[in-house]
């Protein structure tokens, strides 16, 4: 077991990456499942990552990335107690009796769930996250099947994989902590340097609904004065006697550090992507939070001329 002191870290700054990087320095096999520890497995991702035909795909390409789609239920609580006002939301049960032994373990239990609504794909409000993963045809797949996804559609994409762990897997960068960027960067390196994603069939994994985290509270900090700002800037800009500075939030500056790490890998780095971007991809990039001498070119008229 390794241990990282947190005295150099704020409290909404958890170390997340640097902590990924170190579990892989300790791999002492030739792939590896990468999923966030809220997750649950299928009970037979085990199996099928090890049939023949799986690996044989595995062995041939040093550079595919098998995606194990996700998916998610909704929290259940037989006996939630009533809050009062006062009492923060985040310190609510997790009502874990009521809620691990529903989670999903095989494909037909997700089925069940999905057809009675009482699961869906993860996070279908975030849609660059897992909408390069296709959901119809994964249903289409039989169990170890592939289907190479085509193209991705955001930037934003960040699936769980199984993998190939060798010196071409791109470490976790390491600038980003607490919420906010720190899975997809990896994905974006990945996928620029050449690695193929391919859909496995009859395997998922599956969130476990726990309440919110106190860094996503903070990852949401000024969301109300960035809405504002984009229906009405002038009157902003006003009101703060000049440009608003997003650094202020959590999210400028993970933002800012974002583009910083697009400058770098696309000037540092060989393009050698074998997955393109879809060519109705989202234009990611015009939701950053920046201020305008941070922002890329592109986005400057944006920031100076906010749009709805």
């Amino acid at each position: 077991m390794s241990v990282l002191s947190t005295t150099n870290y704020q409290k909404d700054d958890y170390p997340v990456n640097i902590l990924r990087n170190l579990a892989l320095s300790k791999v002492q096999t030739s792939h590896i499942f990468y999923a966030d520890s809220d997750f649950f497995i299928s009970t037979n991702l085990y199996t099928v990552l090890h049939e023949d035909f799986v690996k044989e795909h595995l062995i041939q390409d040093a550079k595919l990335a098998l995606v194990v789609p996700a998916f998610q239920i909704r929290q259940y609580c037989s006996k939630r107690p009533i809050l009062p006002p006062d009492v923060d939301p985040l310190t609510q049960p997790e009502c874990r009796d009521d809620n691990i032994p529903r989670v999903p373990k095989d494909f037909d239990s997700l089925t069940e769930m999905l057809i009675s609504h009482k699961a869906s794909a993860f996070d279908p409000t975030n849609r660059g996250g897992h909408g390069s993963t296709s959901y119809k045809e994964w249903f289409r797949m039989g169990e170890g099947d592939m289907w190479d996804i085509p193209c991705i559609l955001s930037n934003r994409y960040e699936p769980y994989l199984a993998v190939r762990y060798c010196h071409d897997y791109p470490p976790y960068q390491p600038a980003f902590t607490g919420y906010g960027k720190n899975k997809m960067t990896q994905i974006m390196h990945m996928r620029h340097t050449g690695y193929v994603f391919s859909q496995l069939g009859g395997v998922f994994v599956c969130h476990y609904p726990h309440p919110y985290a106190p860094a996503r509270e903070s990852w949401n900090a000024g969301m109300d004065l960035r809405k504002l700002w984009i229906y009405n800037d002038t009157f902003i800009t006003q009101t703060y006697g000049g440009p608003v500075d997003w650094t202020k939030f959590k999210r400028g500056q993970v933002d800012k550090i974002f583009i910083e790490f697009k400058k770098w890998l696309h000037s540092q780095v060989p393009d050698q992507a074998r997955t393109p971007m879809c060519p109705d991809a989202f234009q990611d990039d015009m939701k950053l939070w920046l201020n305008t001498e941070d922002a890329p070119p592109g986005q400057r008229d944006f920031l100076l001329h906010p749009q709805v």
